[in-house]
């Protein structure tokens, strides 16, 4: 039997200018209502968590295998706030609108001002049966029984008071099986049902409808096949898989005509599929090469498009070596090209797709015995390729798509582009007392 008690905390409280792009003009709003004046608009955030959780599982062997038995409970409370202020002057900066249909007004100030938290507890159990020598096949189930609520004097986005609280449960079915086709090569093939609970922005809603939205909005579930093997000799080992995993119940904001895109409702599937391998080599003692890739497809169910910030390939290439006092590695990782946004359903185009990019880090160390001295270099060669893009459609070109409607054509004065890292170099020194 196994017992375990967990606890863990954050707090992030954060002091800031209101954004770099130049959207938002040097102006704020010392009394509400009046004209807005000169002043620099900022504002204090506070995210803050406390997570405990407790975890048992008893264990019980038989011949030809074990049964695992447990339960997992946890609780979490957060706090939220983001305040404007005029960060020359720390007054307040009253530059929030009014809610409309609400007879008390929210202090013009408080953009939001939220308590969340969530309780849950899974049960689970599992059998390892093992019929015959090398052959291992674990089924198993996980039930998840999940409550989040909220208590909102201010609501993120809506800026209304929210009280509610909503809860979705699942039964997951897993199986693995294992074979040892030889004493240094295996092969294995998993199966599992996953679920996604919805996360805090399912109760970021201004519509009236929000209760009943909740109450039909489904968790996120997969359904997970992998299939691999792995051998490992004296001088090179080996690994490759494919995969294929199917979401239903996609949660997003509604895409059909009418509906209120404040909500979150289940929309559709996504599927994921690809092929991933490596390849690690031991040519001296102490030294590994090794090379690793992957080819991804993942596409709207209903659009059939490939997904947003999804790449199309990964790679990597590295070499690590240690002997005695030595120690030194590089590695280099590619990333495939892909697409910063989603789909636009009624464009014959699509926008925001970037080029593949790649990053070189360097590690080189020697252990003294009494202190240690180490170089990380990271971004080696100092690629500044785009690895991101914050799409704005403001003051985007638009034309006429599909249907008639009207779709974003070109690119927007108020992107964000997000460059990789420059090259940084950390150097640590250890001593051993």
């Amino acid at each position: 039997r196994q017992m375990c008690i967990r606890d863990s905390g954050y707090t992030n409280h954060t002091l800031s200018g209101q954004d770099g792009t130049g959207q938002t003009a040097n102006t704020v709003v010392l009394t509400p209502g009046s004209k807005a004046v000169a002043g620099i608009p900022g504002y204090d955030k506070l995210n803050k968590y406390r997570t405990i959780g407790y975890i048992g599982e008893a264990d019980y062997n038989f011949s030809k295998g074990r049964l695992r038995v447990g339960g997992w409970y946890e609780t979490s409370d957060s706090s939220r706030h983001l305040i404007d202020y005029d960060v020359s002057t720390m007054q307040p900066n009253y530059i929030e609108k009014s809610v409309s249909g609400l007879t008390s007004q929210p202090p013009a100030n408080v953009q939001y001002l939220q308590d969340s938290g969530w309780n849950q507890y899974q049960l689970f159990a599992e059998f390892e049966y093992r019929p015959v020598k090398g052959l291992s096949i674990t089924p198993g189930v996980k039930y998840v029984h999940f409550t989040r609520s909220i208590n909102a004097p201010v609501n993120q986005k809506s800026r209304a008071p929210l009280y509610d609280k909503a809860t979705w449960t699942s039964t997951l079915p897993f199986v693995t099986a294992n074979y040892a086709i030889t004493s240094n090569w295996t092969t294995y093939f998993q199966f599992a049902k996953g679920m996604y609970v919805p996360d805090l922005s399912s109760f970021y809603s201004a519509s009236p409808n929000l209760a009943d939205s909740l109450s039909q909005l489904k968790p996120q579930t997969s359904t997970n096949y992998q299939f691999g093997t792995v051998y490992h000799g004296h001088k090179f080992a080996l690994d490759a898989d494919i995969y294929k995993i199917d979401v239903n119940n996609k949660i997003a904001n509604p895409t059909t005509a009418g509906a209120d895109s404040s909500l979150l409702v289940n929309i559709g599937t996504v599927h994921y599929k690809g092929v991933e391998g490596q390849v690690s080599v031991f040519p001296l003692s102490g030294l590994t090469l090794f090379a690793n890739a992957s080819y991804n497809e993942a596409t709207n169910g209903t659009t059939d498009q490939h997904i947003a910030n999804t790449p199309f390939t990964t790679e990597a290439l590295g070499v690590f070596y240690h002997h005695g006092p030595v120690y030194a590695s590089y590695t280099h990782k590619f990333t495939g090209a892909q697409y910063t946004s989603e789909a636009d359903v009624n464009a014959p185009f699509r926008l925001y797709r970037i080029a593949g990019y790649s990053i070189g880090d360097l590690s080189l160390g020697y252990d003294f015995g009494h202190v240690r001295l180490s170089i990380n270099v990271n971004n080696l060669f100092d690629n500044d390729q785009v690895s991101q893009v914050k799409n704005s459609a403001k003051g985007a070109p638009t034309t006429t798509g599909l249907n008639g409607k009207s779709v974003q054509s070109g690119y927007g004065p108020y992107d964000q582009l997000l460059f990789n890292a420059p090259r940084s170099v950390l150097g640590t020194i250890t001593v051993k007392i």
